[in-house]
This record gives structure tokens, C-alpha cells and sequence, in this order.
């Protein structure tokens, strides 16, 4: 639902201090993109919306328009009208004086634009409605939080550096409280659920689980929302963040986590999971890992990500299920929930992404009956009886370009979009020179 003229005016006439406002689009990447018009520009936006180049969804890591794509200067680089979405409206809560609303970029036919990943996420969620099935997600991602030379932190309470990896300690929550309770007061000023924090595998890493939602659209929002805010409190309290999939050789990388589960029309679990699982769920997690090779790009998209999947690391290598058991890629939690935990992404992508990819790969296994392979027992990374995932970034982007299961659900349109976008970047990175070469190959 758009935003009404009459909405807006009664949103600034409640908040008489918004001065600005943040009208966004999540571009392929994540990053958020749009204008900071005046407060008194939201009330024309809603009537009329806001212009924008389809471009944006053109943009690069770097920010550069990728002319391969077809939407830049071949289109005339063409506005596309924008229009708030209503429930997007909200405060930011690291500049109160600051509105954030999101746009739904739209075609010349008045339809959702075909290169958002919102727009690709709906169309899944539109195939499961046809079913008469609503989807509900919760997601869990990992960051750093890192002093400010990207050191590892001291806590505010102790003054010590960590300097160790204290999975789930409590010492470290504690010397990281300031800011975590102020994380948690500006999150639940945006409507944002955190369940719950802990501490990871590395110093200074740590994991925030989000509510399940059965509006996953706007739980990656959500998702987008906490990186924004958090990369904005923690200069305050001295610190940094970071949501790169690998920002440490020998450490831990960041993942992204999404729990999928379905409901009927009278909202109860189809995934009901006994001794099973039920068919139904082994047919949503069979179709998941017939595509998780397809889908590596939309779970690993840049060239770091691909540096998280090691032996050992909690990052899954293999196209892998089993119940409870954290070295697979698709895990069954023994926790009385009827869900499936998708364990591949790094929290570096665009969540909208990676939820539409697995939605996409749970419709195929509904469409198909798809089978079950035996479940994954023990450490994974020890056995060769899985198939594996692709293990490089260009590999991904030649799996993705080749793909023949998701461009029934995804629009062609936009998987050509994301591998041209995505190879336009391959290209540049690879043509950078890092220190490593001068230190291995200057006096060769």
C-alpha cells in the first residue's frame, strides 16, 4: 500500500521536527539509493511519487552505472516514477529530525519495476498465495562491531580488548552493553523485533536474531535497516561495523540465516515435522538444494563472499540437509519448530535476494515433489557424498547465467540483469593489483 498525500501531512503534522526525509530504493547490492528531499517534498511524493532512473538497479559495488546492463544511457538513462511505501514511514533513529520512507520504483505501464529483487521477492510470494500458502521467516545475521582503526573492540565496561573468540559469552555482552541497548531501543523505534544477541566465534563478532514475520518483504526491509542503523549509532560509542562476509583471514565469516516455514489459510504449519520430515517439507528443502548451486550468486555476491566457505568454518560447502547439524547448507532445528534454516548466505548480500532464491527453490521442490537425498549426518566437511557448491565468484556467475530451474520463477529479465551486473564487477575486481602480488611476484 502507497503512502497517501493525507497520511503524509498527518505524519508531519505529528512530527513537527522532521526537517527530511530518506526516500530509498535497496539496489541489487543492498546499498540504499534515492533522494533526502525536505519534509515539506514528502506530501508531492505521495501524490505524484518521486523520479528516478530504472539505473539504480545498474549500479555497481562502486556506484558506477554497468552500460551492459541495457538500462543506462541505451534507455536515455529515463525516469521511472517512485512511489512511498506506507508502512515504510519512519523515524530514523539516529537523526531524530531525519524521515526514512521506501519506494516501489514503478514501469510506464504502472507496474513494480522487473529489476528490484522486492520486485522478485513479491512475485514468489504471489506464487505461494496461488497456493494458498503464506510464507514465515525469521532471519539471524552476523557482523563485527570493531574500534574505529578496525582493531578488535575494548568493552566500555572493562576497558580490555577482546582479543579471543567466546562463542555465546556473556562477559562480552556485557562489555558491549551500551551499545547494544542502544541498538535495541533505536531498532524497536523503527518496529524492528530483535529476539535476541550473542556473542560468535571471533572477537568482536556477534549475531542478532530478527522475529519471524509472515511479511518476509518486510523483514528484509528489516534486515536493510538494522545494517543502515547500526553502521550509524556505533561511531557514537566509539566503534565501527562491518557485515563483510570476510573481513578476517583466520576468523569467522559473517552469514545470514533465513528460517522458512509455511501456513495455510487458517495460518497452520504445513510443515508439521514428526519423525519425517513431512512430504511436504522434504519437497520445499529438495527443491531448495536443486538450486542452491543456481542461487550461489544471490547468497555470495561479491568477491569476498566466496573467501567464507572453508573446511570447518560453519559456512556450508556442499548441497547438504540434516537435522540439527550446523556443517549443511539446509538444517531442520530440533526445537519443535516445523522450519527449515537456509545456512549459505553471507550477510554481506541483499537479503531480498536471497529470499526470493530460496523461495524460488522451495516452489520447485512444491511444483515438482522434488526428493529428498538422505539427511547429512556428522561433519560434512569430511565427507565427499554431497555434491558442492560453486567455489568461486566467476564460477557462481557462469552457474547463475546457465540456470535452467530459476528463470521459471525468477523474471528472465532480471537474471540477465544480475549476471551482467555481476560479471561487469568480476571484471573490475579481478583487473586490481593487490599488495599480495608486489609481495609474491615483485622481484619474481
Amino acid at each position: 500500500m502507497y503512502l497517501t498525500p493525507e497520511a503524509a501531512a498527518s505524519f508531519l503534522e505529528v512530527h513537527p521536527e522532521i526537517k527530511r526525509v530518506d526516500v530509498y530504493i535497496i539496489d541489487l547490492n543492498g546499498f540504499f539509493r534515492g533522494k533526502r528531499i525536505s519534509a515539506r517534498q514528502l506530501i508531492s511524493a505521495a501524490s505524484s511519487g518521486v523520479r528516478l532512473p530504472l539505473s539504480i538497479f545498474a549500479s555497481d559495488i562502486t556506484g558506477n552505472t554497468v552500460e551492459e546492463t541495457g538500462l543506462g544511457l541505451d534507455t536515455g538513462d529515463m525516469d521511472y516514477a517512485c512511489r512511498p511505501l506506507a508502512d515504510s514511514l519512519a523515524i530514523s533513529p539516529w537523526d531524530p529530525t531525519l524521515a526514512l520512507a521506501q519506494l516501489d520504483m514503478l514501469n510506464p505501464q504502472g507496474e513494480s519495476a522487473f529489476a528490484d529483487p522486492m520486485t522478485q521477492l513479491e512475485i514468489m510470494l504471489e506464487r505461494f498465495q496461488k497456493k494458498g500458502l503464506q510464507v514465515d521467516a525469521g532471519i539471524e545475521l552476523e557482523f563485527y562491531l570493531l574500534d574505529q582503526d578496525r582493531s578488535f573492540p575494548r568493552g566500555a565496561i572493562s576497558g580490555r580488548q577482546q582479543l579471543t573468540s567466546q562463542v555465546y559469552g556473556l562477559k562480552e555482552l556485557d562489555d558491549s552493553a551500551p551499545f547494544f541497548d542502544a541498538a535495541e531501543v533505536a531498532l524497536q523505534s523503527l518496529g524492528i523485533e530483535a529476539e535476541a544477541v550473542s556473542s560468535e566465534a571471533a572477537p568482536g563478532q556477534y549475531e542478532i536474531t530478527l522475529h519471524h514475520h509472515r511479511d518476509i518483504s518486510r523483514l528484509c526491509r528489516d534486515v536493510s535497516l538494522v545494517k543502515r542503523t547500526l553502521r550509524n549509532l556505533a561511531p557514537a560509542h566509539g566503534l565501527l561495523t562491518t557485515f563483510m562476509a570476510k573481513p578476517f583471514a583466520d576468523l569467522s565469516g559473517n552469514g545470514l540465516h533465513l528460517h522458512v516455514s509455511l501456513v495455510d489459510e487458517k495460518g497452520a504449519g504445513i510443515f508439521k515435522d514428526d519423525d519425517g520430515p513431512n512430504p511436504l517439507l522434504a519437497n520445499a528443502i529438495g527443491g531448495v538444494l536443486d538450486t542452491l548451486a543456481e542461487a550461489m550468486l544471490a547468497n555470495a555476491p561479491h568477491g569476498n563472499s566466496y573467501r567464507r566457505f572453508l573446511p570447518n568454518a560453519y559456512a556450508p560447502v556442499t548441497a547438504s540437509w540434516g537435522r540439527d547439524n550446523r556443517s549443511v547448507a539446509i538444517r531442520i532445528p530440533n526445537d519443535g519448530d516445523a522450519r527449515f534454516e537456509h545456512r549459505v548466505a553471507s550477510t554481506d548480500t541483499n537479503p531480498y535476494m536471497v529470499a526470493a532464491a530460496v523461495l524460488a527453490g522451495a516452489l520447485h521442490g512444491l511444483d515438482t515433489k522434488a526428493e529428498l537425498p538422505p539427511a547429512a549426518t556428522g561433519n560434512t566437511y569430511r565427507q565427499q557424498q554431497h555434491d558442492y557448491l560453486p567455489a568461486g565468484w566467476d564460477t557462481a556467475i557462469d552457474v547463475w547465467s546457465a540456470a535452467e530451474i530459476l528463470p521459471k520463477y525468477f523474471d528472465p529479465q532480471f537474471m540477465h540483469l544480475y549476471s551482467v551486473l555481476k560479471r561487469a564487477e568480476y571484471n573490475t575486481y579481478l583487473a586490481q593489483i593487490p599488495p599480495v602480488d608486489f609481495d609474491w611476484y615483485f622481484e619474481a
